[in-house]
């Protein structure tokens, strides 16, 4: 908000529940993300600070952010998971109509002692640059994060959690 990262505690997120099957779920608000204390903006800036900082870790940039390093590991874990790059990768050519990619993060500025989580954090910063070309594209607000719901492709692995209904689009 206004060039800074702003945590919001009190956004509404309504829970809903099925007439048929009686499964229950939470709807959120477009750009705050499910099971996550941070929002999108957040968790992009911390990923993207360990990407081109030579002296960030995660540490440091959950200082900086005000969580846990834990917590920035597993941020890197769920940005990974969203959906695999080279779908992404041929969704963005499909999309563009040309085969001309952004250019993608082959190493971390940032040294990570383990190289688990170093693979893991370039996969999902490949993730992120992928997701941000994609919103481009389509004219959508940074950051890409907030709208990956609409911008990974259906034979992508799901955004649904485990109990979560599929809703027709």
């Amino acid at each position: 908000m206004g060039g800074s990262l702003v945590f919001v505690p009190d956004a509404q997120q309504r829970r809903k529940r099925c007439r048929e099957c009686g499964a229950r779920w939470v709807h959120r608000p477009e750009g705050i993300s499910r099971r996550a204390h941070y929002q999108p903006c957040v968790v992009s800036h911390a990923l993207a600070e360990l990407g081109s900082n030579p002296a960030a870790s995660t540490v440091t940039v959950a200082a900086e952010v005000g969580c846990a390093p834990s917590t920035i590991r597993r941020w890197g874990a769920r940005v990974a998971a969203l959906a695999k790059p080279a779908v992404l990768a041929s969704a963005l050519v499909e999309e563009a109509g040309e085969p001309v990619l952004p250019a993608i993060p082959v190493e971390l500025a940032a040294p990570q002692r383990s190289p688990r989580l170093r693979a893991l954090l370039l996969r999902a910063l490949t993730v992120i640059a992928l997701l941000e070309a994609l919103a481009s594209l389509r004219g959508l607000a940074p950051p890409a994060l907030a709208h990956a719901s609409m911008l990974i492709p259906a034979d992508a692995p799901s955004l649904v959690s485990r109990g979560d209904p599929r809703l027709p689009a």
